[in-house]
């Protein structure tokens, strides 16, 4: 029981981070340690004000300085990222192994790409390039030290070839029309998380989850055929439950 309220507690301290880093990655430049500012009058914000959800709460949403709204969008984001992490806990039966903390840390990076996709329409290859290496370095690293059950050097190649190529073949064929350069980053990161077997799985329920918001768009008129939607935060949901059928 400690662990899961200690993983719910990590859950809101890195969802205040993976929103404001997720906030500044349409820029050019991302550097994660940058402070958090004031949107409106641009002031650095001090402990006090990033206490997650309690700041909030407390500043009753407003910026302590200049008093204008600073809008729900981080006090969400903060609490969805302590159930998913609670969630993840709950689904290892809150055992501290390196299971978890291996599935913790794809978590985080399975939320900060789809913030940046849902923020910016963008997935950042600083971000996925990152999220890949560190997935093939956890994976060895650990299987030196004698874990089973992590997925080996060769399906996390054959995972990255067929998840990842199955994007660049759609980004060569519509030369960038279907697919961005993210989206190969995104499939790479999954196959080296997941392995072949289990990002396909993760591809079609993508595609399923895709196609059930596009309806319901179309349906209700939010959308035309012509429109576009970021395909990425279905991909990085569909990874996410895999990711916890397998750890079941």
């Amino acid at each position: 029981m400690p662990t899961i309220f200690l993983l719910f507690i990590l859950g809101l301290c890195f969802g205040s981070f993976l929103s404001a880093t997720a906030s500044r990655a349409g820029g050019k430049k991302t550097n994660w340690c940058d402070r958090s500012a004031c949107p409106n009058c641009q002031r650095k914000l001090t402990a006090t004000d990033l206490v997650p959800v309690l700041s909030f709460v407390f500043l009753k949403g407003c910026c302590r300085t200049c008093h204008q709204p600073i809008g729900w969008r981080e006090p969400i984001v903060e609490l969805a990222t302590a159930l998913v992490f609670l969630t993840v806990g709950i689904i290892h039966h809150g055992a501290v192994d390196w299971f978890l903390i291996r599935d913790l840390i794809l978590t985080f990076f399975l939320i900060l790409l789809f913030l940046t996709d849902i923020y910016h329409g963008l997935l950042p290859h600083r971000f996925t390039a990152t999220a890949t290496v560190v997935t093939i370095g956890l994976n060895l690293g650990v299987q030196m030290f004698g874990a089973q059950n992590f997925v080996p050097l060769p399906e996390m190649v054959l995972g990255m070839l067929v998840c990842g190529g199955f994007f660049y073949l759609q980004y060569l064929i519509s030369r960038g029309r279907w697919v961005g350069g993210g989206d190969i980053g995104l499939g790479l990161f999954l196959g080296a998380a997941l392995g072949w077997w289990y990002g396909l799985w993760t591809l079609g329920l993508a595609y399923i989850l895709g196609a059930m918001v596009a309806i319901i768009l179309l349906a209700t008129k939010k959308m035309t055929v012509k429109s576009t939607i970021p395909f990425g935060p279905f991909l990085t949901i569909a990874g996410w439950l895999v990711l916890l059928f397998m750890a079941r």
